[in-house]
C-alpha cells in the first residue's frame, strides 16, 4: 500500500505485529530487511514501533517474573525461567494491546503520557522506549516523569541517573529537567545525574545539547565527550555555575557501565566509591579509619558484589574485612 493513503490505524496494527514478532526472538536476514524498509516507508512507523515496544516492555515487567518482582541484588531469574515465559506468552493479546494503546493516542486531545512515573529500585537498570522512538535507560533508584504532546518531549529526572537516546524531531524540542538545569537535546545521546547533596552532570555521548540554568546568562552547549557539571560558584561569590570539560572518549565509556552492572572508579577517593556502591543494594561498606577513607582508587568492579569489591580494597590497603549484619567494615585494626 502507498504509505502516502496508509491510514494511522494500519500503521499501528503492523507495528504492533512487527513488536511481537521481534520479541518471540531475533529475525532472520529476510525479516530484518523487511522490517528495515517498512520503517523507512513513513515517519510515523517508528513512533508507532515504538508505542509498541512499551506496551510489550511494560507486560514483560509485570507478568514475566511473577507478582511483585523487581530485578534487583537479591534475585535473578534464571536463563529457563524466561524462556518458558516467552514460550507461553499470549503475543496475540499482546499484540492487541498494543494497538489499542497506539489507537488511544490519535483521539488523545492534549497530551500523551509515556508512562505518567517510572522508577528502578536499588540495583535494577531499566530501558523503556519513548513514544517518539527515543528511549531512556534508567540506573538503580532512578525516578522520572514523562509528558509529550504536539509542541515537545518533556522528561522530569526526580532522582537518580538517566541515559537519553534522543531522535530528531524538528517539530518538538526534546527538553530533561533536573531540578533547576534543564538540558535540550535534538538527536543525540547523554546521561543527566541528580543524587542528593551532589551536583547535578550532564555527560554527552553523541551530538549538541544545549543546557539551562537560571544562574547562567544564556544557554551552554556541549558536545560529544563533554561534561557539565553544576559548582558552586566559590566562596567569595553567590550562586552557582555550569562548569564545562572535555573528557576522554574512555571515560565516557566507563560512566556508562552502569548498564552492565558495573561500577567504574578512576582516581576517587575510598569514601566516595562506598558511596557509590551504596546506592546499588543494602549491604553498607564502611571505612573505619578516615586516612583509609581518603586513599584513592582506581577500578572496575561489579555492582552486586559489594563483598568482592571490599575484600579487593582490603587487599590493596593492607587491611581485613569483617561483616555485623548488613555492613561490611574494612579497617586496619
Amino acid at each position: 500500500m502507498n504509505s502516502e493513503r496508509e491510514t494511522s490505524s494500519r500503521i499501528d496494527d503492523a507495528a504492533a505485529e512487527w513488536a511481537a514478532r521481534v520479541d518471540r526472538g531475533p529475525l532472520d536476514d529476510e525479516e530484518q530487511a523487511a522490517f528495515d524498509a517498512w520503517c523507512a516507508g513513513d515517519l510515523r512507523r517508528r513512533g508507532a514501533y515504538a508505542r509498541a515496544q512499551a506496551v510489550l516492555a511494560s507486560m514483560d515487567r509485570a507478568q514475566a517474573l511473577g507478582p511483585g518482582y523487581r530485578f534487583d541484588d537479591r534475585r535473578e531469574p534464571s536463563a529457563p525461567q524466561v524462556a518458558s515465559y516467552r514460550a507461553r506468552r499470549p503475543w496475540r493479546a499482546a499484540l492487541a494491546a498494543a494497538a489499542a494503546v497506539a489507537a488511544l493516542v490519535l483521539w488523545w486531545p492534549s497530551a500523551w503520557f509515556a508512562e505518567p512515573a517510572v522508577s528502578t529500585s536499588k540495583g535494577e537498570v531499566l530501558r523503556l522506549p519513548l513514544p517518539d522512538g527515543s528511549a531512556v535507560t534508567l540506573n538503580t533508584a532512578t525516578r522520572i516523569q514523562t509528558r509529550f504532546d504536539a509542541n515537545q518531549r518533556v522528561v522530569v529526572l526526580v532522582h537518580g541517573e538517566a541515559l537519553f537516546d534522543v531522535v530528531k524531531d524538528p517539530h518538538r524540542s526534546f527538553l530533561v529537567r533536573a531540578g533547576e538545569l534543564t538540558v535540550r537535546a535534538v538527536g543525540t545521546s547523554f546521561t543527566v545525574r541528580r543524587l542528593h547533596g551532589q551536583a547535578a552532570q550532564v555527560l554527552v555521548r553523541e551530538g549538541v545539547v544545549e543546557v539551562i540554568h537560571p544562574d547562567a546568562q544564556r544557554p551552554v552547549r556541549a558536545a560529544q565527550n563533554q561534561l557539565l557539571e553544576l559548582a558552586p560558584r566559590g566562596e567569595t561569590s553567590t550562586g552557582r555555575a555550569l562548569v564545562q570539560q572535555p573528557v576522554s572518549q574512555e571515560r565516557v565509556a566507563r560512566s556508562l557501565s552502569w548498564r552492565e552492572g558495573l561500577i567504574a572508579f578512576e582516581g576517587v577517593s575510598l569514601a566516595q566509591a562506598t558511596a557509590e556502591f551504596a546506592r546499588y543494594g543494602a549491604v553498607r561498606i564502611v571505612v573505619v579509619e578516615p586516612e583509609l577513607a581518603n586513599q584513592t582508587i582506581t577500578g572496575l568492579f561489579a555492582a552486586r558484589n559489594p563483598m568482592g569489591f571490599a575484600r579487593a580494597i582490603a587487599a590493596a590497603v593492607d587491611a581485613q574485612v569483617t561483616q555485623h549484619g548488613n555492613e561490611l567494615r574494612i579497617s586496619r585494626r
